[in-house]
C-alpha cells in the first residue's frame, strides 16, 4: 500500500509517501524501467509532483533505502531513517535519536 499527498500546511510544498514494502515498491519501478509498456504505480503518483517540490522519505532503517526515489522524475530527495546502528530504547527514544521523530522531521523541512 503506498500512501501519497502533496503536503501544502504552513507554506510547505512537498510530496510524502507511506510505503509498507519499499522492496515491492523498487521492484515494481524497477519491472517499469525494464518494460516500456510497465509503468510503475510509484511514477504515476510522481508525475503530479512538480520537479520543484522535494520528496521527503521517511524510512526506519538506512534513509540510502528509499533515496533512489527522486531518480525517477529528477526530484530532490530529503532522505531520512536509522543510519546508525546499535542503539536501544523505546520506539521514541530511537527515532529522536535518528531524527525521524516529529519535531526532527519539521525540522529538516523548514531548511
Amino acid at each position: 500500500m503506498i500512501l501519497f499527498s502533496t503536503v501544502s500546511e504552513d507554506n510547505l510544498k512537498i510530496g510524502l509517501f507511506v510505503a509498507t514494502s519499499p522492496d515491492k515498491l523498487y521492484q515494481d519501478w524497477l519491472k517499469s524501467s525494464k518494460n516500456s509498456e510497465h509503468i510503475s504505480h510509484l511514477e504515476k503518483k510522481i508525475s503530479n509532483i512538480k520537479k520543484n517540490v522535494p520528496i521527503v522519505t521517511i524510512i526506519d532503517g538506512h534513509s540510502s533505502s528509499l533515496s533512489w526515489i527522486g531518480s525517477i522524475n529528477g526530484h530532490k530527495v530529503i532522505p531520512l531513517g536509522t543510519n546508525t546502528f546499535g542503539q536501544s530504547g523505546d520506539l521514541n527514544e530511537i527515532y529522536k535519536f535518528s531524527e525521524i521523530d516529529l519535531n526532527s522531521i519539521e525540522f529538516h523541512l523548514v531548511i
